[in-house]
């Protein structure tokens, strides 16, 4: 039986391996348009001499006999270069050359200086700007510029440094005002489910469209272009159905982006290589990306079992603790506190946790989940001790809680925990690998809208370490001890059902106010029309966008999480590893910042 279990895990390991390599090879083909575009990873000094990473999309046929227009890509806040890949790669699909750039203090650019973000500082914009144009490849006389949120502020700045330029696309925010600002040939990707301010719906239409009047002098309309191309006057408000975060990827803007493009660097025409604007492929690489990181990291649990097999790991695999589980409704009142308490603090504490600088903690997004982390962990620690101590008279000793190796006392195996250890860094270490050698090979990140998984580089290596503290310390306890021990619900008829019974149940009970609240801030934006719903907190409609991201990728570790424990018997081996995926992820994906 033994000998058929390792059998069927290598079997399911292989095919995940496989998926994932062949999943994030379609990436990487639909990211050069099957071989039609030349992607290259590029770095360049700024004038101050920080140094700005970028990825250059070059069509096949631009060269220095032949230049093509040129196009800058910036993101927003706390993102990267790859951001921008949709866009970019459907501009070079149609004869651009597209240069998407990580702003200073993202992705793997220089960081910044805490207070660079307040002065007139572009963020290695500019630099990037006249790189682009001096490229032999590149038709300097024909240059266009596009930027989401942040990246549109920097769009504006090097605007009015570069007069020079052809067309400027701002994607999300709303119609500013654009008079005596230097723009040239002027697209607003104004989203319909803007969730960054503070206005309804209708409001926020409203004042869009006082801004249109009083730029254009004329009756003011959505989708339609005004003014004059060859002189730069032109202007044009798409109004997409998107969200703030949606704007880089959302089909309609990229499609107006790319017919504004055509019209204000090639004159309108439409010459042997122009495709369509709706007929895009960048959304297939995107969901390419997303196979390739799902199977990529469900692949650790069939390594994991094969690992445990061996005799060097096999001591790892102890009974499931037996004796104690909590009952059905207790269980529902304790997960439901535990869960709502982590959405009310999550609504507060990391606005708090920006405001706390400390000389190491240097990443933002990061930082936030940094308190959040301690802070739950410090009150579920605190309710913890006063039940364990009416518990321990009822018989509950550490061995329920999934913590100890004696059932009678506190006695931890130092062999056995550090075996632990190291297959835990094994299994990390692996992942890492895999995704530095494909990453490598494909120029293509393991990612989906934001970045997951990539290699981490110079500086975040640091931060790393810091942050890996309190992740590991939330869900050691948390994660562990709490959802494991102290609210264990019983086992089911197999391990499958039990797995996937306590898997719904870990989410509910440490993400379900972090849904809800995530729900009530966009459900009404979405179906009422009303402001998103807490953005008179400082800093939360931010972070409910930082749950777009986070809420499915705790849930996933979650599922691991489940696997580990069921697996062992154990806390630790499920905690170190996801603890280390986390704080991966978190090192890598936040806008980094030097007090």
């Amino acid at each position: 039986m033994a000998s058929r279990n390792i059998w069927n895990n290598r079997i399911w390991f292989i095919t995940l391996i496989c998926i994932s390599i062949s999943t994030i090879t379609v990436g990487s083909l639909l990211q050069s348009n099957f071989g039609e575009i030349d992607i290259e990873l590029v770095r360049f000094a700024d004038e101050t001499g920080d140094i700005v990473e970028g990825k250059l999309y070059r069509p096949t046929y631009a060269t220095a006999a032949n230049p093509l227009p040129g196009i800058l890509l910036m993101h927003g806040f706390n993102n990267d270069k790859d951001t921008e890949a949709p866009t970019a790669i459907e501009l070079a699909r149609r004869g651009f050359v597209a240069l998407a750039i990580s702003e200073i203090g993202q992705g793997d650019s220089s960081p910044w200086l805490a207070l660079d973000i307040y002065t007139d500082t572009n963020m290695g914009a500019n630099a990037s700007y006249h790189f682009l144009k001096n490229l032999a490849f590149v038709n300097g006389d024909k240059l266009g510029i596009v930027g989401h949120s942040m990246g549109g502020s920097n769009a504006r700045k090097i605007a009015a440094i570069n007069p020079d330029h052809d067309a400027v696309v701002i994607q999300s925010g709303g119609p500013a005002n654009i008079t005596d600002s230097g723009i040239n040939n002027y697209l607003q990707l104004w989203c319909q489910f803007e969730d960054l301010n503070s206005y309804t719906r209708p409001d926020w239409y409203e004042m869009g469209m006082e801004m249109i009047t009083y730029n254009t002098n004329e009756t003011a309309q959505i989708n339609h272009d005004y003014g004059n191309f060859n002189d730069g006057s032109a202007q044009r408000y798409a109004y997409i159905p998107s969200t703030h975060p949606g704007g880089t990827w959302n089909m309609i803007g990229i499609a107006e982006t790319i017919d504004w493009m055509r019209k204000s660097l090639k004159g309108g025409v439409t010459d042997s290589h122009w495709i369509d604007p709706y007929n895009q492929i960048s959304q297939f690489k995107e969901a390419a990306t997303l196979i390739a990181t799902i199977t990529v990291l469900l692949s650790i649990i069939p390594l994991t079992s094969i690992l445990l097999e061996t005799e060097t790991f096999k001591d790892i695999i102890q009974p499931l603790p037996t004796r104690y589980t909590i009952e059905e409704r207790t269980w529902w009142i304790y997960a439901t506190i535990n869960g709502l308490i982590g959405g009310v603090t999550f609504l507060i504490i990391p606005t708090i946790g920006l405001l706390i600088d400390t000389p190491i903690t240097n990443l933002i997004t990061a930082s936030a989940f940094f308190w959040w982390f301690l802070v739950n962990f410090l009150i579920a620690a605190v309710a913890f001790y006063f039940w364990f101590r009416g518990a321990k008279t009822k018989g509950v000793t550490w061995y329920d809680m999934g913590v100890s190796f004696d059932e009678n006392k506190k006695t931890f195996n130092r062999e056995i925990l550090k075996k632990t250890i190291v297959l835990a860094i094994i299994i990390v270490v692996y992942l890492y690998g895999f995704v530095a050698v494909f990453e490598k090979l494909t120029l293509v990140e393991f990612r989906f809208m934001w970045p997951v998984l990539r290699q981490i580089q110079g500086y975040r290596l640091t931060q790393f370490f810091i942050y890996l503290v309190p992740t590991l310390i939330f869900f050691l306890f948390n994660g562990g001890v709490f959802l494991f021990g102290q609210i264990r619900s019983k086992e089911h008829s197999t391990f499958t059902r039990t797995h996937l019974v306590w898997f719904v149940k870990s989410v509910y009970a440490m993400m379900c106010g972090l849904i809800l609240f995530f729900a009530l801030h966009y459900l009404p934006l979405f179906f009422l029309g009303t402001a998103p719903t807490f953005h008179f907190i400082p800093l939360a409609a931010l972070f409910q966008i930082f749950l777009m991201q986070a809420i499915p990728q705790f849930t996933f570790m979650f599922f691991l999480l489940t696997y580990f424990y069921q697996k062992t018997g154990k806390i630790y081996l499920g905690s170190i590893v996801i603890s280390l995926i986390i704080t991966w992820i978190l090192a890598i994906s936040g806008a980094y910042s030097l007090l």
